[in-house]
């Protein structure tokens, strides 16, 4: 009976062998394809046909020329192979586990065919994928267009509602990727895809417009972090800045919004954004919130370096700064540039609408100012700045010339020390507080040339002195001394001056240009006090005196456009004495000194002036000569002229 039991069991036995070992040679043969296509008919709805399929015992299935057509659809999918491992695990269980798929000559040069979202929900519900991977394919939409594309997913996880890129760790190459009319060349992703803004990027490369750009990044609620990035070699113009700007910000692009950089560095790469060209700039940026402004940064830190930088019109040449961003404001530890042959040098702290610099040192800068462009960038730049202090403040050999606007001025060998300056308070600019002296070489206004003149000023809470003025002419000398009170709302101020060898051209604006030009040296002592908290202030307020005298004064005619007369005159002394706004001149008398006491030209120059009414003033100057009277009004501009004889 044993003996029975035995040899039935054996031939049993022997049926499976034989049945196992006739289904694989079936796998081998011609009924391997149509076998595979009845197997794949149970998974979908969707017509799956395989040309040629090959199994390698026990667990691997090879597939070629797969089509995948929808009922309905005109646009079926073509895979020219695939390579499917089993896991043995199937084997005792009813849903199928697969180890690895490996999909080759994938083309999807139209997006996805419309009926692959639900093929793959279908295959999802039915199996399980332990990895998955496509090599070698094309890809085009109206978003993407990626060539010779490679990606391989672990732990593939399809979204539960929408079709969208399978959560996993993902590994993406492709020799290139269009999005948004850029390329990005050799691109390299390695990361978690994940859900609920959990993804991370453990390496991300690509070639971009010549530059090579890496990092790492990571995933937040708040958007992207960069975690670690690297920019070499980028050279982009104005309207490829502004453009990466704008992708960078957009709220809909792969992986949302850049919120924070935790470390950037950009190196040998060049950048024109919002006016500012930066050329081979070296930048490195830590802990800084994006999109980048100065207001929004809560720390971090930001070094560069670069060839030059060219910002309103300006030209730095080697500039280098660091920049530490505090609770505080944003502390500049150390900034240096070559700037119009000098050197710049600076460190403090600022914030939005303030500047509190700890040191500026200005040495051998040359700057000239010959068009109304070269000053333009001064008042943008002061604009914001509501507090302006200095704790020490150097210029050395530096040279200020400006043209563009008259009267010209100059300042050759100009130096300047200061100590503890407050310049502007509450958007006012002025000496508020410290020490400052001046000193040049040479200087000039105008046609007034000085050579090594010296200023020294100090001020304590808005009171500001003049403390030494003193300023060597050809032939002469200008002293002067004066205070200021910024602090009061009248601003009450004083000033006297004392000069000698001063042109008279600086005073003849207002003289009748028509009948000719006086030439002379003058000499005068000024003093002069009022409140200058508004110009109604100033012309109820002002007073003073002024004596003064002309010498070696020769008046110059034309009485034709052939003929020049030069005639030696003598002036009386000038004497204005202003009262809480009205000015009087005592009568200057003219007379010419060619024939002695029979004068051929003689003169009155007479008027007054009320600072609040002044259209009710005058300045007349009455010049007689023989057979014509001149009369000129100097403040309303006219003339009128009387022949005396027939």
């Amino acid at each position: 009976m044993k003996k029975r039991l035995l040899a039935i069991a054996m031939t049993f036995l022997l049926l499976i062998l034989l049945a196992v070992a006739g289904l694989y040679w079936a796998l081998q043969g011609p009924y391997a394809s149509r076998l595979m296509n009845l197997t794949l008919a149970q998974y979908s709805d969707a017509s799956i046909t395989v040309q040629e399929a090959s199994i390698t015992f026990p667990d691997h299935i090879s597939l070629h020329g797969i089509q995948v057509t929808a009922s309905g659809s005109d646009q079926p999918l073509a895979i020219e192979s695939a390579d499917i491992w089993i896991n043995r695990a199937s084997f005792t269980q009813i849903t199928p586990i697969v180890d690895s798929v490996i999909l080759s000559g994938l083309s999807l040069q139209s997006g996805f065919p419309g009926f692959l979202p639900p093929l793959i929900s279908s295959i999802r519900q039915q199996s399980e994928i332990h990895q998955i991977a496509i090599s070698g394919f094309d890809y085009a939409d109206e978003t993407f267009l990626i060539r010779d594309g490679d990606i391989q997913i672990k732990a593939p996880r399809l979204p539960p509602e929408t079709f969208q890129l399978p959560y996993g760790t993902i590994q993406f190459s492709a020799s290139q990727l269009y999005w948004q009319g850029e390329a990005l060349n050799n691109l390299l992703i390695d990361g978690d895809y994940l859900p609920d803004h959990k993804s991370v990027i453990y390496g991300l490369s690509f070639d971009w417009r010549g530059g090579k750009l890496s990092g790492q990044a990571e995933q937040s609620d708040e958007g992207w972090s960069l975690v670690n990035a690297t920019i070499s070699s980028l050279h982009l113009d104005a309207e490829q800045s502004q453009k990466s700007l704008t992708l960078t910000t957009q709220e809909h692009h792969p992986f949302e919004s850049l919120s924070r950089i935790n470390s950037l560095d950009i190196l040998n790469s060049s950048f024109s954004i919002d006016g500012v060209t930066l050329t081979n700039l070296d930048l490195s940026a830590e802990q800084l919130n994006w999109p980048f402004e100065f207001q929004s940064q809560t720390g971090g830190t930001l070094s560069m370096n670069a060839e030059s930088i060219r910002v309103m019109d300006q030209q730095l040449l080697d500039p280098a700064l660091q920049l530490h961003f505090t609770d505080d404001g944003w502390l500049l530890d150390h900034f240096t540039a070559d700037y119009r042959e000098g050197q710049v040098q600076a460190r403090g702290i600022f914030t939005p609408h303030s500047a509190h610099l700890a040191e500026l040192n200005i040495n051998g800068v040359k700057w000239f100012a010959e068009t109304e462009s070269d000053t333009r960038f001064i008042h943008p730049l002061l604009r914001p700045i509501q507090q302006l202090t200095i704790d020490q403040l150097e210029i050395k050999y530096s040279q200020f010339i400006q043209l563009a606007q008259q009267p010209s001025w100059q300042l050759s060998g100009f130096s300047a020390e200061g100590n503890q300056l407050e310049l502007i308070r509450d958007k006012q600019p002025g000496l508020w507080n410290g020490q400052l002296s001046l000193r040049a070489n040479n200087a000039s206004f105008d046609t007034v040339l000085t050579e090594q003149p010296l200023i020294r000023m100090q001020s304590t809470e808005g009171k500001w002195q003049l403390t030494q003025a003193i300023l060597p002419l050809e032939n002469g000398l200008i002293e002067a001394w004066g205070q200021y009170d910024f602090h009061q709302l009248s601003q009450p101020w004083q000033l006297e001056i004392s000069a000698d060898g001063l042109p008279f051209s600086l005073f003849a604006d207002r003289l009748p240009k028509s009948y000719g030009e006086l030439q002379a040296i003058t000499e005068f002592e000024l003093t002069a006090s009022g409140l200058a908290g508004d110009k109604l202030m100033l012309n109820h307020s002002l007073s003073g005196n002024l004596q003064g005298s002309l010498r070696d004064s020769v008046l110059i005619t034309t009485p034709s456009e052939d003929s020049l007369i030069t005639q030696p005159v003598t002036i009386s002394a000038v004497h204005i004495a202003a009262n809480r706004g009205r000015l009087t001149l005592n009568p200057v008398t003219l007379a010419d000194t060619v024939n002695g006491d029979n004068h051929q030209l003689t003169g009155k120059l007479n008027g007054h002036l009320d600072l609040v009414k002044p259209e009710e003033g005058t300045l007349q100057l009455q010049l007689n000569e023989p057979c014509l009277q001149s009369v000129f009004d100097l403040l309303k501009n006219t003339e009128q002229h009387t022949q005396l004889c027939d």
